[in-house]
C-alpha cells in the first residue's frame, strides 16, 4: 500500500488500469509506457487481488456453503433452465429475478450445486471487487481501498441495523450492488452515459437492490443542481453544472433498456397478484418470515444501537473541506438515511403493524426493504472515512489496521450469519430428516415442511 494519490478529475480507465498516471505529454505519446504509469498500474492490479482475496476469504470462512439463501437461488436457478424436473411450490412459483437465473443460474447446468456456488461466489466477488476498487480509486489514495474494504468487513462481522449483508454466498444482491457501486463511481466521474447504463443492469439483476440505489442517485443529483443553482453548495459548485441536457437524457435512455428484463418480470409479478393473496403474503413476508429486515420495531436493541454508531461515526468524520466527490457519496448515504426514516415511520403505532391503521397500506410498503440500502452505505462511509484519515499516516500504522481489522472480520463468528444457522443439535436432526427422505421417497415426490417461520 502506497502513498501514491489519485486527481480529483474525470479519469476514462477502468480496471485492471487506473487514473493515476500523469498527464499526456509528448513523451507519452510513445509506445513504451512510462515508469510511473507502470508502476501505478502494476499498484492498481495488486489492489485489485488482495481485495478479492480479502472478500473470497471472508465469503468462505464466514458463510460456508450453502449459504444463506444459496439453496433457494440455484435450486430455483436450475428449475428455470430444467423445468421438466420436478418442483414444488417454491420451485414452480415466478421468477422475480430472472436475469440471475439466466446468467449465473446456468452454473447450475454445467457443475453440482455445491461447485455452482463457489463459482458463482468467485464471479460475483470479482465483479464486487471491480465496483469497491473503482469507487475507491475515484476517492483515496492507492492502497486505500484495501483499507476500506478491511475495516468494512470487520464491520460487517458485527452486525448493523437490519440485517443486510454484502458479503457472503452467492444470490441476485450481489452482482446487483457491486453493479451499483460501480455506478456510482461512474456518476462522480460524471460519465452518465456509463453510470446509466451500469445501474440499469444492476436493477435489472435486484430491482429492489438497484431500484433504491438509483433513488438514492436521482435525489442527491436534484439535490446537488439545486444547491449549485441557489448558490448553497458552499464554495464548491456542482459537478453537473454544465452537463449538457443529451447527456442526461442518453444517460437516462440506457438506464431504462438496461433495467427492462429485470424491471417488467417483477412489475409483471406483481401487477397479476390477487390483492387478497397480496395483502396476505404482505403479512405473512412482514410480520412472520422477515420482521428482523422489514419490521425496524422488532430489531433487537443491540442492532439499533450499532446503527445509531455507525451513523453517528459517519456524521462526525464528513469534512467542510470535502471535494464534490465526497460530499456527492455523503449526499447518497444521506438519501439512504432518510429512506430508513421513512420505512420508520411506517411502522409507527402503539399496536403491532397488522393492526394499525391503514395497515394493508403500511404492510405492502414495508416489504420493499426501506433499511438495506442505508445498511450497505452507511458502513462504507464510515470505511472510507477510515482509510480516508489514514492517508498520511505511516505504512506500518495502515498495515496494522488492515491487519487488525482482517483478524476482526476473519476471526470472529458473524453476528448476521449466525442469526439465521441452526444449533449443532438441530442441523443433526434435520440432516437425519433429510437422509430419511433420500431413502424413503422417490425424485418426483412433494414434502412439506411446517415450522414456526
Amino acid at each position: 500500500m502506497t502513498g501514491e494519490t489519485r486527481p480529483d478529475s474525470p479519469g476514462d480507465a477502468d480496471f485492471p488500469t487506473d487514473n493515476r498516471s500523469p498527464a499526456p505529454t509528448e513523451a507519452a505519446a510513445s509506445p513504451i509506457p512510462s515508469t510511473a504509469a507502470t508502476r501505478s498500474r502494476r499498484a492498481a492490479i495488486a489492489e485489485a487481488v488482495v481485495l478479492f482475496a480479502m472478500l473470497l476469504a471472508y465469503s468462505l470462512l464466514q458463510s460456508p456453503v450453502p449459504g444463506i439463501n444459496e439453496p433457494h437461488y440455484l435450486t430455483k436457478a436450475r428449475h428455470y433452465w430444467q423445468p421438466e424436473t420436478p418442483g414444488d411450490l417454491f420451485l414452480d412459483s415466478s421468477n422475480a429475478h430472472a436475469v440471475f437465473y439466466q446468467t449465473f443460474g446456468l452454473l447450475t447446468v454445467v457443475f453440482p450445486l455445491e461447485a455452482a456456488a463457489v463459482v458463482g461466489r468467485i464471479v460475483g466477488l470479482a465483479l464486487l471487487t471491480w465496483g469497491w476498487w473503482r469507487l475507491a480509486s475515484r476517492l483515496l489514495p492507492v492502497g486505500g481501498g484495501v483499507i476500506a474494504a478491511a475495516v468494512y468487513l470487520a464491520i460487517h462481522t458485527l452486525g448493523n441495523w437490519s440485517g443486510e449483508w454484502l458479503v457472503g454466498g452467492i444470490e441476485s444482491k450481489v452482482p446487483a450492488y457491486a453493479l451499483a457501486l460501480a455506478a456510482v463511481s461512474f456518476l462522480l466521474e460524471t460519465r452518465l452515459r456509463w453510470s446509466g447504463a451500469i445501474a440499469g443492469v444492476a436493477v435489472a439483476f435486484h430491482p429492489l437492490v438497484g431500484g433504491w440505489m438509483v433513488l438514492a442517485m436521482a435525489a442527491v443529483i436534484v439535490w446537488r443542481c439545486l444547491s449549485s443553482r441557489r448558490g448553497t453548495a458552499s464554495n464548491i459548485t456542482s459537478q453537473f453544472d454544465g452537463v449538457p441536457k443529451r447527456e442526461w437524457a442518453i444517460g437516462a435512455g440506457l438506464f431504462a433498456l438496461a433495467s427492462l428484463p429485470g424491471l417488467l418480470p417483477a412489475i409483471a409479478m406483481l401487477a397479476s397478484a390477487d390483492p387478497a393473496a397480496a395483502r396476505e403474503a404482505a403479512e405473512i413476508q412482514v410480520v412472520e418470515r422477515l420482521p428482523h429486515h422489514l419490521n425496524p420495531r422488532t430489531f433487537a436493541r443491540e442492532n439499533h444501537r450499532l446503527g445509531l454508531l455507525l451513523l453517528l461515526a459517519w456524521a462526525i468524520a464528513r469534512s467542510p473541506r470535502d471535494t464534490n466527490r465526497w460530499r456527492l457519496l455523503d449526499g447518497l448515504i444521506a438519501a439512504s438515511v432518510a429512506f430508513a426514516l421513512l420505512g420508520v415511520a411506517i411502522s409507527m403505532g402503539v399496536a403491532p403493524v397488522h393492526e394499525l391503521w391503514a395497515a394493508d397500506l403500511r404492510l405492502a410498503l414495508l416489504k420493499f426493504y426501506w433499511f438495506r440500502l442505508a445498511d450497505v452505505l452507511v458502513p462504507l462511509g464510515v470505511s472510507l472515512r477510515v482509510a480516508e484519515r489514514l492517508t498520511a499516516a505511516a505504512t506500518w500504522v495502515r498495515g496494522l489496521v488492515v491487519v487488525a481489522a482482517a483478524i476482526v472480520a476473519l476471526a470472529v463468528p458473524s453476528v448476521g450469519f449466525d442469526a439465521g444457522r441452526l444449533s449443532t443439535g438441530q442441523l443433526e436432526r434435520w440432516r437425519d430428516v433429510a437422509a430419511w427422505l433420500e431413502k424413503n421417497t422417490e425424485p418426483d415426490d412433494l414434502v412439506q415442511v411446517y415450522g414456526p417461520n
